[in-house]
């Protein structure tokens, strides 16, 4: 088997994990019993979903709020100025898009 070393360490960390997550779950058990580990785990679960949606929630809107929405392309070449302003492209062009609309077409 081919395995790399991220994965070996990633498994490794999720069985330590579990490890700690069983040692933690028998000890709270035992010290307040069944009822009130379960109380417990279910706020921990909950409280982690609503940080971890607020934390997806807030990713999503720096990333949307970075996003260029503008509908004017640049043109790198300098040579937007040339020719007859095409409606359908918005763009300058030779006046040959035979599905162009021109000023003369209007």
């Amino acid at each position: 088997m081919n395995f790399q070393f991220g994965q070996v360490a990633l498994f490794m960390a999720c069985l330590i994990g579990l490890i700690v997550f069983s040692v933690y779950s028998i000890r709270t058990a035992r010290k307040s019993g069944i009822a009130g580990y379960l109380r417990g785990l279910l706020f921990a679960v909950g409280t982690t979903i609503v940080a971890m949606s607020r934390l997806i929630t807030e990713f999503v809107g720096f990333l949307a709020s970075s996003a260029d929405t503008s509908e004017e392309e640049e043109n790198i070449d300098g040579d937007y100025l040339i020719g007859v302003y095409n409606f359908r492209t918005r763009k300058f062009d030779n006046g040959t898009d035979p599905y162009g609309w021109y000023e003369e077409d209007l």
